[in-house]
């Protein structure tokens, strides 16, 4: 990734955070400083499905505001281009869909993945980690 693309992805990522629920106000839960941290080094050493599949299911219907890996997942979703219509996914069930499927780039993934979970680490560690 070059420094202009980075700089373009930080900026995204910034934006998608704000309108995340995991920003309240300049503040954001430790725990996703971890999480976004552990998002690209997952990809690199367990590879991306198994990655998205784990990210994915982390997440808990009977407590939608406690800090899970899915809310990471659907922030790096928003910031990638579905291969196939040119748009953003909408959301981590989006991405995730498309990368199971048949035909998916799943080279094009991984990158982008990575990409963006490493600009949205930077962004995250610009807030105040409570």
């Amino acid at each position: 990734m070059n420094k202009a693309r980075n700089n373009e992805l930080i900026k995204l990522a910034d934006t998608e955070l704000k309108n995340s629920k995991m920003l309240n106000g300049d503040n954001i839960a430790e725990t996703y400083d971890g999480k976004t941290a552990a998002l690209s080094v997952s990809v690199a050493m367990s590879g991306l499905l198994p990655t998205l599949a784990i990210y994915f299911q982390d997440y808990d219907k009977k407590h939608p505001e406690t800090p899970c890996r899915r809310d990471v997942l659907n922030i790096v979703a928003t910031m990638i281009d579905d291969p196939r219509t040119g748009n953003k996914f909408q959301d981590s069930e989006d991405l995730f869909r498309y990368a199971i499927a048949d035909g998916a780039d799943l080279s094009y993934l991984q990158r982008e993945v990575v990409d963006c979970a490493i600009a949205l680490k930077q962004v995250v560690r610009t807030y105040n980690l409570v």
